[in-house]
């Protein structure tokens, strides 16, 4: 895709994460890797670059530098902590990718389920934008 999918529209490209780890604990060895790396699913969290209430509203930037970092970071295999020990498969949990963006019941219901989301993935990465002001967010 090149850049960060939504849902409903791109629910092809999104990942069921119950089948993700039910395939891959099919798969995995006795330490719990798949082809000598771990499993990861992090958070993304972070502020809009186009905020609004209309079809202009984006989390991205024209560019995709958002998608095009998860994609980086992913690529890299680890983080500096378990570096040069553990490599990972990660998969990421976007709200844009994983919330309903045109109903607005399902939406509501979806940001309720946040907290749940955040305490079954892995780690949180946080997004500091040059563009836009990631220190207001009260929740992180």
């Amino acid at each position: 895709l090149q850049r960060l999918p939504m849902w409903p529209v791109d629910r092809n490209h999104v990942l069921d994460a119950e089948r993700l780890l039910e395939q891959w604990a099919e798969e995995m060895d006795e330490k719990g890797k798949v082809n000598g790396r771990g499993f990861c699913i992090s958070t993304f969290s972070h502020r809009w670059e186009r905020p609004g209430f209309d079809s202009s509203a984006h989390p991205d930037t024209p560019d995709h530098k958002k998608a095009a970092k998860l994609v980086q970071y992913g690529e890299f295999g680890t983080c500096p902590i378990f570096e040069p020990h553990h490599k990972f498969d990660y998969y990421f949990w976007v709200d844009f990718a994983g919330v309903d963006q045109f109903d607005l019941r399902s939406k509501q219901l979806g940001v309720c389920k946040l907290p749940a989301f955040i305490s079954a993935t892995t780690e949180v990465i946080m997004y500091n934008s040059s563009t836009v002001n990631y220190e207001p967010r009260a929740w992180t």
